[in-house]
């Protein structure tokens, strides 16, 4: 077998260990080629922090907009607490507002007509207890109101309070009990 020289027939420039430097650029090309994947290893970690930083940035943006729009009360529960009342058995819930002093009701009255006796809210009994429509007759609609200490001070939310309505039937059974729970924000 020729020696490596004369079998590429290349010029004889320079010689170092089996490979032959025609000139510079090539010496250069060479020197990439065998720095290359040492170098890679190197830039792997460039690129997984590259990769980390990206990601860092686009969660810290969201971050910000997420603080932004909860100190800015978009997401907070109570700005999107409904009224509401749930649970009734006998009534059908129309509206209600409770304030610091004392809760209105207004109902939908069940097939019979009845006179509602005592309300509790939130374990309180009320005091005052007034029916508008004092016996509303099957399916009118009515109002119940009473005067309740403890109860939330105006612009709180309340989250399911329960209220107990006790009604007489008329030509019927007496102390008729109704539970349901309200939620909503105080007035």
């Amino acid at each position: 077998m020729k020696p490596y020289r004369q079998r590429f027939a290349l010029p004889s420039n320079v010689y170092f260990g089996n490979f032959v430097f025609i000139d510079a650029s090539i010496a250069t090309l060479i020197y990439y080629l065998l720095t290359s994947s040492n170098m890679k290893k190197h830039m792997k970690g460039q690129g997984a922090m590259e990769y980390l930083m990206t990601y860092g940035w686009a969660l810290l943006v969201i971050v910000v907009v997420g603080g932004a729009l909860f100190a800015l009360g978009v997401l907070n529960p109570s700005t999107y607490t409904q009224k509401r009342c749930q649970g009734f058995q006998y009534f059908s819930y129309q509206d209600q507002r409770i304030n610091s002093t004392g809760v209105i009701i207004d109902l939908l009255n069940g097939p019979r007509q009845v006179t509602v006796t005592a309300m509790t809210v939130n374990g309180v009994a009320a005091t005052n207890v007034v029916s508008i429509a004092a016996s509303p007759t099957g399916g009118a609609r009515f109002t119940v109101s009473g005067d309740v200490a403890g109860l939330p001070a105006s612009g709180t939310s309340y989250t399911n309070y329960p209220v107990t309505l006790t009604y007489d039937v008329t030509g019927g059974i007496s102390g008729n009990v109704d539970r349901g729970t309200c939620s909503g924000t105080a007035a």
